[in-house]
């Protein structure tokens, strides 16, 4: 059998993006520019390592690494994805966040 994936909007953020919205953060400790925790979406985020941050999710802590984008569904589910993966399969829309 054959699937086409159904057309979705989601919002989603880069590592890198997710970083610079912990710097900008007010109350934020940094460390070696890497922000230690922040909120974002309304969920606690926390340094890990310089490669990897923890997002508290509702159903479990996820780990996105500086290959991966953060990717929030209209549906509620939070997951990762490569970013190769997700450039290949999304394309940006108006009306996102900044």
């Amino acid at each position: 059998m054959k699937y086409r994936k159904k057309p979705e909007t989601v919002d989603a953020i880069t590592f890198s993006e997710l970083v610079e919205y912990g710097r900008r953060q007010k109350g934020t400790s940094i460390v070696n520019n890497m922000p230690l925790s922040f909120d974002f979406k309304g969920r606690h985020v926390t340094h890990e390592n310089d490669n990897c941050y923890i997002y508290g999710a509702f159903r479990g802590d996820i780990t996105v690494g500086r290959e991966e984008v953060l990717v929030f569904s209209d549906n509620g589910e939070i997951s990762t994805c490569l970013i190769d993966t997700f450039k290949e399969t999304h394309e940006k829309v108006e009306g996102g966040p900044k």
